[in-house]
């Protein structure tokens, strides 16, 4: 496996070649329909001109759907940024039971990790947190700007 460049003093990092990028929205669109656009929509338009399929979805039947697949040799991310605070408390609760099972069910050759963006109530911005599976540990890995405008990178703890 090739190493990525890194800055001086930086950890390298080994490089990633992911299998495939997909994700969900409510009421993905083609592209902005104003000057500005929503971000929602901004967001999948991204996406969607970065090679990553945006399928429309509820959330908690995609995560489960997304989840149900194996993926032995590959480690399978899931990644959500300031989006779980939207959901109900019920789904919240399913999603979360969701993970468990599906960490519960990783293994070395197949691990599951959850790298989210989420509001914790500290300041300033969002915690970013790391949670990596089959051993299930969790970090708090960064904060970021709620809307992406900087990252301070803490790394996982050594």
């Amino acid at each position: 496996m090739s190493k990525s460049s890194t800055a001086p003093g930086a950890t390298s990092i080994p490089s990633i070649r992911p299998i495939a990028r997909i994700g969900f929205g409510f009421s993905p669109m083609s592209g902005p329909t104003s000057r500005t656009g929503s971000t929602a929509r901004g967001k999948h338009w991204i996406a969607a001109f970065h090679g990553s399929l945006v399928e429309r979805a509820d959330a908690i039947d995609w995560l489960r759907m997304r989840l149900s697949i194996a993926h032995s040799g590959a480690a399978h991310v899931v990644y959500h940024s300031i989006a779980w605070q939207y959901l109900p408390q019920i789904a919240r609760n399913e999603g979360e039971a969701l993970i468990s099972a599906a960490g519960a069910a990783a293994t070395s050759e197949a691990p599951l990790a959850r790298l989210q963006m989420e509001a914790d109530g500290q300041a300033p911005g969002a915690a970013l947190s790391l949670q990596i599976w089959p051993s299930g540990d969790k970090h708090l890995v960064g904060r970021a700007d709620f809307h992406g405008r900087w990252v301070a990178w803490q790394g996982w703890p050594t």
